[in-house]
Protein backbone atom coordinates (compact mmCIF):
# COMPACT_ATOMS: atom_id res chain seq x y z
CA UNK A 1 0.00 0.00 0.00
CA UNK A 2 2.96 2.10 0.68
CA UNK A 3 4.60 1.42 -2.67
CA UNK A 4 1.34 2.05 -4.57
CA UNK A 5 0.92 5.61 -2.94
CA UNK A 6 4.95 6.70 -3.34
CA UNK A 7 4.27 5.43 -7.20
CA UNK A 8 1.13 7.64 -7.55
CA UNK A 9 2.77 10.63 -6.10
CA UNK A 10 5.42 10.41 -8.30
CA UNK A 11 3.54 10.14 -10.87
CA UNK A 12 1.76 13.55 -9.73
CA UNK A 13 5.19 15.13 -9.58
CA UNK A 14 6.57 13.90 -12.45
CA UNK A 15 3.42 15.34 -14.73
CA UNK A 16 3.92 18.66 -12.50
CA UNK A 17 8.00 18.45 -14.09
CA UNK A 18 6.67 17.84 -17.32
CA UNK A 19 4.65 21.13 -17.63
CA UNK A 20 7.33 22.89 -16.34
CA UNK A 21 9.46 21.87 -19.00
CA UNK A 22 6.79 22.65 -21.84
CA UNK A 23 6.11 26.22 -20.46
CA UNK A 24 8.75 27.63 -19.31
CA UNK A 25 9.75 28.77 -22.66
CA UNK A 26 6.69 30.78 -22.80
CA UNK A 27 7.57 32.64 -19.74
CA UNK A 28 11.49 33.20 -19.89
CA UNK A 29 12.60 35.86 -22.22
CA UNK A 30 14.97 34.08 -24.02
CA UNK A 31 16.72 30.39 -24.88
CA UNK A 32 19.45 30.80 -22.12
CA UNK A 33 17.34 31.84 -19.60
CA UNK A 34 15.36 28.60 -20.71
CA UNK A 35 18.25 26.64 -20.43
CA UNK A 36 19.55 28.06 -16.76
CA UNK A 37 16.16 27.50 -15.09
CA UNK A 38 16.22 23.89 -16.68
CA UNK A 39 19.37 23.43 -15.59
CA UNK A 40 18.96 24.44 -12.07
CA UNK A 41 16.03 22.76 -11.67
CA UNK A 42 17.44 19.62 -12.66
CA UNK A 43 20.13 20.11 -10.10
CA UNK A 44 18.02 21.07 -7.56
CA UNK A 45 15.64 17.59 -7.82
CA UNK A 46 19.11 15.59 -8.25
CA UNK A 47 19.39 16.57 -4.91
CA UNK A 48 16.66 16.68 -3.35
CA UNK A 49 15.90 12.89 -4.94
CA UNK A 50 19.25 11.89 -3.59
CA UNK A 51 18.56 13.03 -0.34
CA UNK A 52 15.08 10.97 -0.98
CA UNK A 53 16.88 8.06 -0.96
CA UNK A 54 19.74 8.61 1.70
CA UNK A 55 16.70 9.76 4.17
CA UNK A 56 14.76 6.05 3.24
CA UNK A 57 17.89 4.09 2.78
CA UNK A 58 16.13 0.98 4.63
CA UNK A 59 13.49 0.89 2.10
CA UNK A 60 13.83 -2.09 -0.77
CA UNK A 61 15.99 -0.44 -3.87
CA UNK A 62 12.88 -0.21 -6.59
CA UNK A 63 10.72 1.87 -3.74
CA UNK A 64 14.25 4.14 -3.32
CA UNK A 65 14.12 4.50 -7.27
CA UNK A 66 10.59 5.62 -7.21
CA UNK A 67 11.13 7.94 -3.96
CA UNK A 68 14.12 9.62 -6.20
CA UNK A 69 12.25 10.13 -8.71
CA UNK A 70 9.49 11.69 -6.29
CA UNK A 71 12.13 13.86 -5.10
CA UNK A 72 13.17 15.16 -8.82
CA UNK A 73 9.91 16.08 -9.84
CA UNK A 74 8.98 18.07 -6.23
CA UNK A 75 11.78 20.48 -7.12
CA UNK A 76 9.19 21.55 -9.91
CA UNK A 77 6.51 21.68 -8.34
CA UNK A 78 6.57 25.10 -7.02
CA UNK A 79 7.20 26.56 -10.38
CA UNK A 80 4.47 24.46 -11.94
CA UNK A 81 1.85 25.93 -9.40
CA UNK A 82 3.80 29.72 -10.53
CA UNK A 83 3.35 29.13 -14.30
CA UNK A 84 -0.27 27.37 -13.89
CA UNK A 85 -1.21 30.45 -11.83
CA UNK A 86 0.20 32.67 -14.09
CA UNK A 87 -1.26 31.09 -17.68
CA UNK A 88 -4.71 30.97 -15.88
CA UNK A 89 -4.25 34.74 -16.16
CA UNK A 90 -3.14 35.21 -19.11
CA UNK A 91 0.64 36.55 -18.39
CA UNK A 92 2.98 35.10 -20.81
CA UNK A 93 6.80 36.45 -20.78
CA UNK A 94 7.71 37.48 -24.05
CA UNK A 95 9.74 34.01 -24.91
Amino acid sequence: MLFAAIVILALLVIAATAYVQYRLPVHTRNSGETWLLRILLAITGLGLGWLGVLWFAALPEYTRWVIFIMGFGLAHVPAFFVLYIKRKRGEYGSG
